[in-house]
């Protein structure tokens, strides 16, 4: 997926903010970014969502149950997982994910984990 350059600037420019933010101001700069982040890994997911879509129509878009129930159980398991965040949600606060329990129910996408901890699910 194409991330808009405006989009990619504005997360470096917070980053560099965040290292060079007064003890004060770290907290606000860092929500900042989380968001912007969590912003650019839901256009990936998005991205990879469609792209597995047009590639293959017949493939299913959701996972089956027992899956999802799989997938939750390695998620609530994990050392990133937050039962609180994204709203009540749950939310991984790993860098490169910050999904919530929803991200879990599509096919297509895989845990961000290296290695990951649940992968793209192919009937």
């Amino acid at each position: 997926m194409i991330i808009p350059d405006e989009l990619i600037a504005q997360v470096r420019r917070t980053e560099e903010l965040t290292r060079i933010a007064t003890e004060e101001q770290a907290p606000a700069v860092a929500e900042q970014l989380s968001l912007m982040r969590k912003m650019l890994n839901l256009a990936d997911s998005m991205g990879e969502i469609a792209s597995a879509a047009i590639t293959n129509p017949t493939r299913a878009i959701n996972v089956p149950p027992e899956v999802y129930a799989q997938r939750l159980e390695a998620c609530t398991g994990c050392e990133f997982h937050s039962p609180d965040g994204n709203l009540g949600l749950g939310e991984c606060t790993h860098p490169s994910c910050g999904c919530t329990k929803i991200k879990l129910a599509f096919a297509a996408l895989q845990c961000p984990l290296d290695p990951p901890r649940w992968g793209i699910y192919v009937a």
